[in-house]
This record gives structure tokens, sequence and C-alpha cells, in this order.
């Protein structure tokens, strides 16, 4: 039996056939990663999840999909080091392929603007990182 609210999340996704141009729509649906094969299977494009969900075992179950995945905000009153960290190591259990980088639910007033920034550049230097070793892998160089 589907959940009550999966039926509607469903009928949403395929409203835009109707109303919208064909625009990229993307779905967060709190707390629902037990239901994350039934939303890859609507007509969102991409999947985004909570901080707390295992990237590979999202991957396992939605396929194809692609996914938004969310560092946890806390992380940018850390260190530098540990931002990066964080950071890269997000990016590599997600692999570049069908995956948006995204902050969990965002920034709070306290936190540096620096700290983001570290956060951007790390996310972009180990895209381009995995990026590059993947053509090499392909041209065998």
């Amino acid at each position: 039996c589907m959940p009550f609210s999966l039926h509607f999340v469903k009928v949403k996704a395929k409203l835009r056939e109707r109303k919208m141009e064909a625009v990229p729509m993307t779905i967060f649906a709190r707390g629902a990663d037990w239901a994350l094969k039934e939303l890859a299977d609507s007509d969102y494009d991409v999947l985004s999840l909570n901080w707390t969900v295992k990237p590979s075992a999202a991957r396992k179950q939605v396929g194809s999909k692609s996914l938004q995945g969310n560092l946890e905000p806390a992380v940018l009153f850390a260190d530098e080091a540990r931002i990066r960290r964080e950071a890269g190591k997000m990016v590599k259990e997600f692999g570049t392929h069908g995956y948006i980088a995204n902050l969990g639910h965002g920034m709070l007033p306290t936190m540096k603007p620096d700290a983001l920034g570290i956060f951007v550049d790390e996310v972009h230097k180990c895209s381009e990182s995995m990026g590059k070793g993947k053509k090499r892998k392909k041209n065998g160089s």
C-alpha cells in the first residue's frame, strides 16, 4: 500500500507536463529515505537527500537518478582542514556523475561566509580531480 503523501508527490510531478515548461525538478522528502526507490520512479529529475543518508545506500536504491547530497552544515563551524576533509569525503562518496553537491539546510547567521567558500572550493577541486582520473582511465594514460 502506497503511503498517502507519496501518491500526491507523484501527482505533483505529473502536473509539470501540463502547467510548466520542461524544467528540471528536484524533490526533497524529509525523513523519507525509506521511500527512495518509489521517489526514483517518480517524474522528478533529482532526489535531494538528508545529510544522514549514506550515498552508497541511496545510489543502490535509485540507480542512475541524479542525487543532491548534503553536507551537515555544522561542519562549517570547524577549521579549514576539517571542512575540506568532509567536503571531499562527501563528493567521493556520491561520485561526480548525476550528483549535485549541497550544504544541508543552509547556513546559520553565526557561520562565517569564508567557511562556505572553503566548502565550495573543495567541492570544485575534488570534482575536477575525480573527473581527470576518469579521463585518464578511459584514454589508458
